[in-house]
């Protein structure tokens, strides 16, 4: 491989390796978010579960 050859491959796995860290980090994102609903809906129950 040339110089520019080389480098376009490693910037090209640099970037794959950065959307893979973002996808990480998103997903961990949602969980915990679903994880705070739930701990929410723990603290004030909804109307209806209060009725019943």
């Amino acid at each position: 491989m040339t110089h520019t050859k080389a480098r376009r491959h490693e910037v090209k796995n640099g970037k794959e390796e950065s959307f893979e860290i973002l996808r990480a980090f998103v997903s961990s994102c949602e969980i915990l978010s679903t994880h705070k609903r739930g701990l929410m809906q723990q603290l004030f129950p909804s109307p209806e579960e209060v009725e019943a």
